[in-house]
């Protein structure tokens, strides 16, 4: 119970309370930022409370449910705008940015995520072994950025 506080208490509880509060109808753009707050604390109670070693498969099942039921919630609500611009975020890393915010954990070269434009550009077209910070960063900052565009682009 004390470690469920503690998590409450910090920075993706923070995000969870405040993403949650931004689901709402006809905003687009409050939608766009409750799915980043809300998806990214979902990854980090998720992420920091699973055995890395046998439930990483059984918790990413979970969080693929969570994120589809959430942009179902945007959809209904607001359209096919706001999820197209929540897709989006997530698929440019924002929300593994902010990910890395709320742990506190300094932003690492990136090997994961393959299917992610940036990574694929650096991993399979560069054959690097991994992104780096400074890519991933731009990616993020740009994909904030486009989904933000279209998320006010829906009125």
């Amino acid at each position: 119970m004390k470690e469920y506080l503690r998590l409450l208490s910090s920075r993706a509880g923070f995000m969870a309370v405040i993403g949650a509060n931004l689901l709402v109808p006809d905003s687009s753009v409050l939608n766009l930022m409750g799915y980043i707050l809300v998806d990214t604390s979902f990854d980090v109670f998720g992420f920091t409370h699973t055995d890395q070693s046998r439930g990483s498969a059984s918790y990413r099942i979970i969080q693929k449910m969570f994120q589809f039921a959430v942009l179902l919630l945007i959809y209904i609500h607001v359209g096919p705008t706001a999820v197209i611009a929540c897709l989006i975020a997530s698929w440019l890393l924002v929300c593994d940015v902010l990910f890395y915010f709320a742990l506190s954990l300094p932003l690492e070269p990136f090997s994961w995520f393959k299917e992610s434009p940036v990574n694929f550009f650096f991993i399979t077209i560069l054959k690097r072994p991994v992104t780096p910070v400074w890519a991933v960063l731009v990616s993020s900052g740009l994909g904030f950025a486009l989904a933000i565009a279209i998320a006010f682009s829906s009125r």
